[in-house]
């Protein structure tokens, strides 16, 4: 056998991991700061060494191969990030995500995470309180498909109480609207009850479900026998930033039996600014469910949202399971027993951080600042001799047509001169752009 141990890389030390992390960092800030060249495509694939050794490199090849991959990845936090609804970045945030992986705590068990998840239930406490629900509960996921998902399946359960042991008896009536987010209909299919029975429920002209075009559709299924399960509100769309009438959608969930659940993992931050509690999200607190995406308007970075259940117990009658290995002889609560997942990045940590740092008011404050960043970036539309505002923001996007270009070939032309990346999307039937203000960095640094 020969021996190959001299050829190897050693593993990497705390000593050198430090320096390795703060170069990156540099790297990345370096990046953010500097213009933005376009890369063809496929240019950029073969300039990038990604291939995977079979014996490891040197620390200088992976920081020269880190750095190379860091310059040629999109940046967020440069102010010029318009078009994924997260931007930018809360160091508060970061510093306490990045302890996460030193850490590496599964936050399944208190054996395993200790006092850690206490801090789940200190946020999830604080966030159900703010939706209206002082005895409610809720697990946090890495995304907002998961929290839907798991919305999904409630739902389900409480319509048919066996169909998490025995599998789903009958077709049951899913009912969201039209601008609602995919993610919804992708749970519907992984529920089991089926992409094909989310309907669609037709919107006006600012992206807000018809209730009266959903009244309709219930009464008919249920003069066809077919009863419904689950009406999806949302409350922030993605493209639009529509929210949903929860006060007329609540009346008919409650009249024909269906489960609420809000997608609000755009717009449910609002909940933190008072004046937008009693507007936007006025009758939340009659939900069954509500999805809250801390890493989208709160600017902690990926993933952290919130499946908030207002009935406790909820979550572990759907989702609990036997496992004596895991949840056996432990002194404290066991997390893992309310959630889709096992092993459980600690996903809560970050948020917590920031929240030390920024407090209820703090929040608050950082929102109606890009509240106003929205309302000026409409006012600049509208005075605009060549731009057309496609409607009234009411949240933080600000979807607009430009005389004489379509979105597409307006948010092409920008990303080209190095001037942001802006995505576009339809709007009435017709596409705008959609500038989406996000940065929790420009917000704070007003």
């Amino acid at each position: 056998m020969t021996d190959d141990s001299a050829t190897l890389a050693p593993p990497l030390s705390l000593a050198d991991a430090l320096p390795m992390l703060l170069g990156a960092l540099h790297t990345l800030l370096e990046v953010e700061g500097g213009p933005r060249p376009p890369t063809d495509v496929e240019t950029l694939r073969g300039q990038l060494a990604l291939d995977l050794p079979t014996q490891g490199r040197t620390r200088a090849e992976v920081e020269e191969r880190l750095g190379a991959l860091i310059r040629a990845t999109p940046p967020v936090g440069d102010g010029r990030s318009y078009s994924q609804l997260t931007s930018g970045r809360d160091w508060a945030a970061v510093v306490g995500d990045m302890l996460v992986p030193a850490m590496d705590h599964t936050l399944s068990t208190w054996r395993a995470a200790g006092p850690q998840v206490w801090v789940e239930q200190v946020l999830v406490e604080r966030m159900c309180g703010l939706i209206g629900w002082p005895d409610g509960e809720g697990t946090f996921s890495p995304g907002g498909s998961l929290s839907n998902l798991g919305a999904m399946v409630l739902a389900r359960d409480r319509a048919e109480e066996r169909a998490s042991r025995d599998g789903i008896a009958r077709p049951h009536g899913l009912y969201t609207s039209a601008s609602a987010h995919y993610s919804v209909r992708k749970a519907a299919a992984v529920a089991g009850m089926g992409r094909g029975r989310m309907q669609a429920v037709p919107v006006d002209s600012e992206g807000r479900m018809d209730p009266a075009a959903l009244r309709a559709m219930l009464e008919r299924d249920r003069d066809a026998g077919l009863a419904a399960t689950a009406i999806v509100a949302t409350s922030g769309t993605s493209v639009e930033g529509a929210f949903d009438p929860l006060p007329a959608l609540a009346d008919l969930a409650q009249e024909f039996g269906a489960w609420l659940h809000v997608d609000g993992a755009w717009g449910g931050s609002a909940a933190l600014v008072p004046e937008l509690r009693q507007t936007v999200l006025d009758g939340i607190e009659r939900a069954d469910s509500v999805t809250w995406d801390a890493h989208k308007a709160m600017g902690v970075p990926l993933g952290c949202s919130l499946l908030a259940v207002r009935e406790r117990g909820r979550l572990a009658a759907s989702l609990d399971e036997t496992a004596t290995y895991l949840f056996g002889g432990s002194d404290g609560d066991n997390p893992g027993r309310r959630s889709l997942l096992c092993g459980r990045r600690n996903d809560v940590l970050k948020l917590w951080v920031a929240w030390q740092f920024l407090g209820d008011e703090g929040f608050a404050d950082r929102i109606r600042r890009l509240r106003a960043q929205a309302e000026l970036a409409a006012e600049r539309v509208r005075r605009h001799p060549r731009l057309t505002l496609a409607l009234e923001p009411r949240w933080l996007n600000v979807c607009f047509r430009a005389e004489g270009i379509g979105a597409a070939e307006l948010c092409a032309k920008l990303a080209d001169a190095g001037e942001g990346v802006v995505a576009h999307g339809p709007v009435a039937g017709e596409h705008a752009v959609r500038l989406v203000l996000v940065d929790p960095g420009r917000a704070d640094a007003e």
